[in-house]
């Protein structure tokens, strides 16, 4: 019993080991998306809790629709050029929507937690350029992975078509 349960284990890991050393455009995205609000939530720990409650539950809603969006982009576009666009487009203004909710806070909080909130800012924009360019990083490993495959044809040649140092065929094996 036991050893059973060790390969079924085994499997898994091995299963969940091979899907993690490549990782795609989508993934890559959904996992930039959740960081960034990770991210986010904890520069706004640094102020005032009461004001920015409001704020940090709005933006894990924003990013609940985001990586909702994100999965489904996964499941109906084949990995390409267009899909990473829209994908790159989702990213791109789902950090840019919550920078500059972000700085809309400068006008609700008083006038000392502005430094923090400049600071904050900043950190967020530094992280978005970052997490951009890791994104695009991963198309280039997506577009490794496209190999695109010669078909095999339905038929053989004629024996009569061939071409020469070739075999001639299934007539002629």
């Amino acid at each position: 019993m036991f050893k059973k349960i060790k390969r079924i284990a085994f499997f898994f890991l091995f299963l969940s080991a091979s899907t993690t050393a490549y990782a795609d455009s989508i993934s890559t995205a959904i996992n930039i998306v959740e960081g960034f609000e990770r991210e986010s939530g904890t520069l706004l720990d640094k102020l005032d809790p009461k004001e920015t409650l409001g704020l940090k539950k709005a933006l894990s809603e924003e990013r609940v629709k985001t990586v909702s969006e994100l999965k489904t982009l996964g499941w109906t576009h084949a990995p390409g050029e267009i899909r990473f666009r829209r994908t790159f487009s989702i990213v791109d203004s789902y950090t840019g929507r919550l920078i500059t909710a972000v700085e809309g806070l400068d006008k609700r909080l008083p006038a000392s937690t502005a430094p923090g909130i400049k600071e904050s800012v900043k950190r967020l924009a530094e992280l978005k350029r970052e997490l951009l360019t890791e994104l695009r990083e991963s198309r280039k490993n997506e577009i490794a992975g496209e190999k695109e495959q010669r078909p095999v044809p339905l038929i053989d040649r004629s024996p009569f078509d061939t071409t020469p140092g070739e075999a001639p065929g299934i007539w002629y094996r």
